[in-house]
């Protein structure tokens, strides 16, 4: 028999988490026990899982229930829509990339059956896209999304997915990534991009770049930057959208001041940076404009990230205390702070040296007769 339930309905129930389960136990016209298991998705309503629950409950006694029966997904897109519904209520922010990603998974595998996901497909999944010339980092992107679609799957019990086959799919090796970019970026060539941005075409991009060259902000933080977010008279930018989804907040200097002010003055909406049709933009669409303008100054392979790593080490090589940079870029912890910038060979490194060679007791010279002298008597 189910388990004991204030549902109304056999085999329905609440979990800890307060999400609804279908555990359903019966005998076959056979006389053979079968069972169904179900954990229906996040933030389904009562009424919506009684009517689930009673549906497997008629097709049970019906006969009519299969071991998977026409909720349960049967393609690779099934699972992925089940999963990014999840994603949606859990974690927002993330959903748009996971969902580029499980495009991105139809695409280079196709929409195979269910049963067809596993440690093969994930290898599959891995080869096609370096054939592509696809970056590391990248296809371990699309390897995680699915490592963690599986395990959740299988903890969740979804139907699709058991423990032991997500235990397999959780040991398919990650690509080894390369050491992260080491780009800095030169005074001539800042000062080229710059001039280019100074055109009349480039204004409203100018003011992101610099902002960020008084911020040191990602990009997507400062094109999701709404104008509640600024407070001109506290001096302080509330980052509400960041990456690590916490709050971080940016002192405004007076030249970041002046940036904001122009900004806001051509500000048709809630965000502070718009283009020059007053719409914000979107970070692939100025990553491009980004790319276009930089060739236009003869530095192609500058990105727009580069500028955030140009500030981390200006500050590093004027001695700043990495604790303090960590927390002006808003890094999660100091870690991730000297992991980045560990290639530097910074001023400051140069400069703790020669303090070092300061304190340095005063060796007194060798004696260099003593030493012949000795050489002679061995």
């Amino acid at each position: 028999m189910a388990r004991a339930n204030r549902t109304g309905v056999r085999g329905l129930y609440k979990d800890a988490d307060g999400r609804y389960r279908i555990d359903l136990r019966w005998k076959d016209s056979s006389g053979a026990p079968q069972r169904h298991k179900e954990r229906l998705p996040p933030g389904t309503t009562a009424g919506a899982a009684r009517l689930r629950a009673q549906a497997v409950l008629t097709g049970a006694l019906g006969g009519t229930l299969t071991r998977r029966d026409a909720s349960q997904p049967a393609k690779l897109s099934q699972a992925f829509k089940q999963y990014l519904e999840w994603v949606e209520t859990n974690r927002p922010k993330a959903h748009k990339q996971r969902t580029s990603i499980a495009k991105v998974w139809a695409e280079t595998v196709g929409d195979v059956p269910i049963e067809r996901l596993d440690a093969t497909l994930l290898e599959t999944y891995k080869s096609k896209r370096k054939a592509k010339r696809t970056a590391p980092a990248t296809i371990n992107k699309g390897l995680m999304v699915v490592k963690h679609m599986c395990g959740l799957a299988a903890r969740s019990e979804w139907g699709w997915m058991d423990r032991e086959r997500a235990a397999v799919i959780r040991e398919v090796a990650m690509l080894e990534e390369p050491p992260g970019r080491q780009r800095p970026i030169k005074p001539k060539e800042l000062d080229a991009i710059l001039a280019a941005f100074r055109r009349q075409d480039s204004r409203f991009a100018r003011r992101v770049v610099q902002a960020d060259l008084l911020s040191g902000c990602r990009l997507g933080e400062l094109l999701s930057l709404r104008v509640t977010d600024v407070d001109l008279r506290g001096k302080v930018i509330d980052l509400s959208s960041t990456k690590q989804n916490r709050n971080h907040q940016i002192a405004i200097t007076p030249p970041l001041v002046a940036v904001l002010k122009e900004a806001l003055a051509e500000s048709k909406g809630g965000f502070v940076f718009v283009n020059r049709h007053g719409k914000p933009y979107t970070v692939d669409g100025f990553s491009k404009h980004f790319a276009r303008v930089a060739e236009r100054a003869g530095t192609p392979d500058i990105t727009f990230h580069d500028l955030r790593r140009h500030v981390g080490t200006l500050l590093i090589n004027a001695g700043e205390r990495l604790e303090v940079v960590s927390k002006l870029l808003g890094h999660s912890n100091v870690a991730v702070t000297q992991r980045s910038y560990a290639h530097l060979t910074t001023e400051a490194t140069r400069a703790a040296f020669d303090r070092l060679a300061s304190f340095a007791p005063v060796l007194p010279p060798g004696n260099a007769n003593a030493s012949r002298k000795r050489k002679k008597t061995a």
